[in-house]
């Protein structure tokens, strides 16, 4: 079962055939889940990480996760999203894992 998606809305730029460059993005609107009915989606757009929950027919914004109630999503996620693209993934990765998950 899918309990939530979680999108990063980008911009990017390609080169068409005539070697011009064209901007690309990847635009995602709440409304296009609704068929799916997934209960949670997040969708990181322009530094702001906005959260959705399935409510009979349509999304509603929240700003706590039903997933991690206890866990500050909206304040977290984009320091590290930014981190990402600051220092690598794999940077943001370890430092999100360091700070986040007990090890054993």
């Amino acid at each position: 079962m899918l309990v939530f998606i979680f999108k990063i809305i980008n911009k990017y730029y390609q080169r068409t055939g005539s070697g011009r460059r064209e901007l690309v993005t990847s635009f995602t609107r709440i409304e296009d889940y609704i068929p799916l009915a997934i209960p949670e989606v997040w969708i990181y757009k322009k530094g702001k990480l906005n959260i959705y929950q399935f409510d009979e027919n349509s999304y509603l914004a929240t700003d706590t996760s039903q997933i991690f109630p206890d866990f500050s999503v909206k304040e977290i996620i984009p320091r590290y999203i930014n981190r990402a693209w600051e220092a690598g993934s794999s940077v943001a990765l370890r430092e999100f894992s360091q700070q986040f998950i007990i090890q054993k």
